[in-house]
């Protein structure tokens, strides 16, 4: 299953290749084929990580850190197969979207290396995901919050969902709960 979006500078999916996708959700062994059905999907996925990374690796070091911040688009594979998302009602003490959904991160600290040090440590004080648990993906595009801040979202893959034991820090977060990946996003007619 693929879950990033088309962008047609990546590569011309109208060859007759047989690709194989970087990140692959299916039950599909490595040596299996890709169908004629699945090639335009399949194809958008090859070469994500290296498009994204090359196109905003000069921004972690652009941005301050004082206007940064990162947030973590943490996968898993629910009990029917299916891609889900793990996300947090916000605390309504928060002086900041208090009651809002939202996905674990927050400010980059001083002692945070990146953007992906970031998304996994406010993701460990929210709700008690051990970033080793974590397999970052990559970096999406920032965007900018209503509060002026660079959001970073970092793409993590949480294989071994059963060793996820979710603690809640109730100061940030008043509930955790996961929705399948596939409610953010739009079916492309072709």
């Amino acid at each position: 299953m693929a879950f990033f979006p088309p962008n047609s500078q990546l590569m011309n999916c109208e060859s007759n290749k047989k690709l194989q996708p970087i990140i692959n959700f299916s039950s599909k062994e490595d040596n299996e084929e890709i169908s004629d059905n699945n090639l335009h999907e399949n194809c958008y996925i090859v070469g994500i990580k290296e498009y994204i990374t090359t196109r905003n690796l000069h921004l972690s070091k652009v941005i301050s850190r004082e206007k940064r911040a990162a947030v973590l688009i943490c996968l898993f594979q629910g009990l029917e197969g299916e891609i889900r998302v793990i996300l947090t009602k916000r605390s309504m003490k928060l002086s900041t979207h208090p009651g809002e959904v939202a996905l674990p991160g927050g400010k980059m600290d001083e002692e945070d290396l990146d953007d992906s040090a970031t998304a996994l440590r406010e993701a460990k004080e929210e709700i008690g995901l051990k970033p080793s648990l974590v397999q970052v993906i990559t970096n999406l595009e920032p965007f900018i919050s209503l509060h002026l801040l660079t959001v970073v979202p970092v793409v993590g893959i949480l294989s071994r969902i059963e060793e996820f034991k979710p603690l809640i820090n109730a100061d940030e977060v008043d509930a955790i709960f996961d929705v399948p990946l596939d409610i953010f996003l739009k079916v492309i007619a072709t």
